[in-house]
């Protein structure tokens, strides 16, 4: 919502915007997910810059709320989990998961004579990792308390935001 905001005026992103990010804010509401903008550091480099462009403090307040939410070393551990563990142990993976390292281990190099040798080690069990429950309950409390407290701050600055753009009004509904 805040990298929509400014173009919710039909006005385009800033010039040297990625095409990711481009196409994320040109896209109508309830486009599919190619259009999503994930919450990674590359999307808050480029909120920052988009905001900034507009000149606007109360959307670089909102852009910050954002970045520093990303920023945040216990936020980005819960979400690089959560997307490890996701990839490894959905429907589309082997039964059992798919293993942390790469099972294929090099044991020559390449030469001028022969090809490097690679072998698979059947040491490594498919998952070899069990979390620490307890220390993953208390990290994902602390990431939820970080978004609580930045959503918290980031609603109060919407309102702030939709007066200083003075959107009143979406490009539909101006008929442009």
């Amino acid at each position: 919502m805040t990298a929509r905001l400014k173009h919710l005026r039909g006005e385009p992103p800033y010039p040297r915007a990625s095409d990711g990010y481009a196409a994320a804010v040109e896209s109508p509401p309830f486009t599919e997910h190619g259009a999503w903008l994930a919450m990674n550091k590359d999307s808050a480099k480029e909120l920052r810059k988009d905001a900034a462009a507009t000149g606007k403090p109360e959307l670089v307040e909102l852009a910050a709320l954002l970045v520093k939410l990303e920023q945040n070393e216990t936020w980005r551990a819960i979400v690089g989990r959560r997307n490890t563990e996701f990839h490894r142990m959905r429907p589309q993976t082997i039964d059992g998961g798919v293993p942390q390292v790469n099972p294929w281990v090099q044991y020559s190099e390449e030469t001028d004579e022969h090809e490097a040798s690679w072998q698979m080690d059947f040491g490594n069990p498919l998952n070899p990792y069990t979390p620490d429950v307890a220390q993953l309950v208390d990290d994902s409390e602390v990431a939820l308390d970080a978004l609580v407290g930045t959503m918290v701050q980031w609603a109060r600055g919407w309102q702030r935001a939709l007066v200083a753009l003075n959107v009143t009004q979406t490009p539909n509904q101006a008929g442009k």
